[in-house]
């Protein structure tokens, strides 16, 4: 992972639990989501939470970034939270099985 020495305020696991919430929360009143929508209310969501590096007050978006290498990235390392490609855009949409229960995930 990059940016490990970088003077963010907060910990690499709690912004992995606040953008996994917030995720879990958007995709369980929409099955599923473009990935460039998912990223504008993540930050609008976020907005009330300080998140600085190097005191200076960034957005959750660029923390994912400079962590994982984006918002897709960080996706990929959940399991209940895939990604979609599908007529020429990406979804992040929910793997688990009480949602899909006639889908085959590989």
């Amino acid at each position: 992972m990059s940016g490990q020495n970088c003077e963010w305020n907060i910990s690499i696991s709690h912004g992995n639990k606040i953008t996994y919430n917030i995720i879990i929360s958007i995709l369980t009143d929409k099955k599923k989501i473009k990935i460039c929508d998912l990223r504008k209310v993540i930050i609008l969501r976020t907005k009330s939470i300080d998140i600085k590096k190097n005191n200076k007050r960034k957005n959750i978006n660029l923390f994912l970034k400079e962590q994982y290498g984006g918002l897709i990235s960080f996706i990929d390392t959940l399991e209940d939270i895939g990604i979609l490609y599908s007529d020429n855009n990406i979804y992040a949409i929910l793997t688990n099985k009480e949602y899909y229960d006639e889908w085959f995930f590989v």
